[in-house]
């Protein structure tokens, strides 16, 4: 029985001293999920820059857009300032046809055929200013759609890298935690089989035992019925002897049986 409380008291302090199942399952989840948070804020980290660094892009374009529009307000202003000075000239030139005595027909001619030539000249710089700030446009467009599919693929690759890492360790964790449950199966099966080897022992030292009671016990047996086969011839014997004689062989006789009781027992409690 000391034994076997023995056995059982190891076995408890096996399964208290080892992390359970549950417990490991736990831990891993909790493993996972603050790596997962770590990796959300390593993300939104990079996200931030990212926008960031996009809205840098954004705001380099519209200054960039910006000194474009200033440039085309400069040339509108110095095509202003030329065709001032143009009709400056003509009025001077109209002025001296006039003192010339030219004909008023000649200088209207000149003067519409003037004023066509600047108009084509201001809408063909105006068709080009706008050619120009579409294909501007255009190009920005191509470049922050660039910009958006580039972000996309690296989230898109970030998120299978991250796929692929929590499934390697989860494949990981259970195999650890496979291995664990084998070593604790391993331990107590190791321990019983200990125990019961350590129990037929003790059945068999227990079975010996018995053994040998029964042997003094038969052979206290066949003492008293050997003892009391040969007492009455014995007794017999003694009646030529002298009373005194006599007597004490009769309290011998009656005291053997004590005696033999008593040598049984005191063998089999040794």
């Amino acid at each position: 029985e000391q034994l076997h409380l023995a056995v059982q008291s190891a076995l408890r302090r096996i399964h208290t001293g080892k992390p359970s199942p549950e417990e490991l399952h736990k831990r891993s989840e909790d493993r996972q999920r603050r790596a997962q948070q770590l990796r959300a804020s390593v993300d939104d980290q990079k996200m931030l820059k990212g926008r960031q660094a996009e809205s840098r892009i954004l705001a380099a374009r519209e200054r960039r857009m910006e000194r474009e529009q200033s440039k085309q307000r400069v040339l509108m202003e110095k095509m202003a300032r030329a065709r001032r000075q143009y009709q400056d000239q003509l009025r001077m030139v109209c002025q001296k046809a006039r003192k010339n005595n030219m004909k008023s027909a000649e200088v209207s001619y000149i003067a519409k055929e003037a004023l066509k030539s600047e108009r084509e000249m201001l809408k063909h710089k105006q068709a080009n200013a706008h050619i120009t700030r579409a294909l501007m446009r255009e190009k920005m467009q191509k470049k922050l759609i660039a910009s958006a599919e580039r972000v996309a693929r690296v989230s898109e690759n970030r998120r299978k890298q991250l796929e692929v890492w929590q499934h390697k360790v989860q494949q990981e964790l259970e195999e650890k935690e496979r291995l664990a449950s084998q070593r604790r199966q391993e331990r107590f099966h190791a321990i019983r089989a200990k125990s019961q080897d350590q129990e037929s022992r003790s059945e068999q030292v227990r079975g010996k035992r018995r053994q040998i009671e029964e042997d003094d016990e038969r052979s206290q047996q066949d003492f008293l019925r050997f003892r009391n086969k040969n007492i009455g011839r014995m007794a017999m014997n003694c009646d030529g002897l002298p009373e005194g004689v006599r007597e004490e062989v009769t309290e011998q006789l009656a005291s053997a049986p004590v005696r033999a009781r008593m040598s049984p027992s005191g063998a089999g409690a040794r």
